[in-house]
């Protein structure tokens, strides 16, 4: 700022030109968000296609296991079927394969968790934001503070003409008065010839 005024340029435009550094950032910021939104959008997708890749593969790997834990479900039903375990038991237990989806489930989410990267990337946008609101209020500033220049310029203006308009008053009054003795006087004095005698 001190370099622009060692440069000649007045407060007015200092401040212009800020504003306008302001209005530019405050648009690149805004264009930040937007690609940062639509690359969001396509993060969640590929980590979504990713997973659901590594989950086919890991269906792919572990099938030998899914059939042997099959063979379970049917062994741990025939055992609950003739007695050998009790119905809350087989409940409790449940479909073996379960635990066999989970552990994929876990493994792929290590590697590719759509929620983590769209929670991630909801976070630096929220940052972004903030950025942007603190860029905009500081333009904001700008303008409020033009604008009460503005205002009190106005308003100093006003004063000035009111004075200016009571001085006129004050002197036309004075003229005035200065006019009225003036034909006072000469008012008196043509009477005072009126009342001389040519004898």
């Amino acid at each position: 700022e001190e370099i622009l005024k060692e440069q000649g340029l007045s407060e007015k435009e200092i401040t212009a030109l800020k504003q306008q550094q302001l209005d530019k950032a405050i648009l690149e910021q805004k264009i930040t968000i937007e690609t940062q939104k639509s690359q969001l959008v396509a993060q969640v997708e590929a980590a979504k296609r990713n997973k659901e890749f590594l989950l086919g593969f890991f269906e792919f790997m572990t099938a030998p296991s899914r059939i042997l834990l099959n063979l379970v479900n049917k062994i741990l039903d025939g055992a609950n079927a003739i007695g050998l375990i009790s119905d809350e038991t087989r409940k409790n237990i449940g479909d073996t394969t379960k635990y066999l989806d989970q552990a994929n489930e876990y493994l792929a989410n290590l590697l590719f968790d759509p929620e983590q990267v769209k929670k991630e990337g909801e976070a630096t946008i929220a940052e972004s934001e903030k950025q942007l609101m603190a860029l905009e209020n500081q333009a904001a500033g700008y303008r409020n503070r033009e604008r009460e220049k503005r205002r009190q310029a106005a308003e100093t203006k006003k004063k000035e003409t009111v004075e200016a308009e009571k001085s006129v008053s004050e002197i036309m009054a004075m003229l005035t008065a200065d006019d009225a003795e003036e034909d006072r006087k000469s008012t008196r004095l043509n009477s005072s010839h009126a009342n001389i005698s040519y004898a």
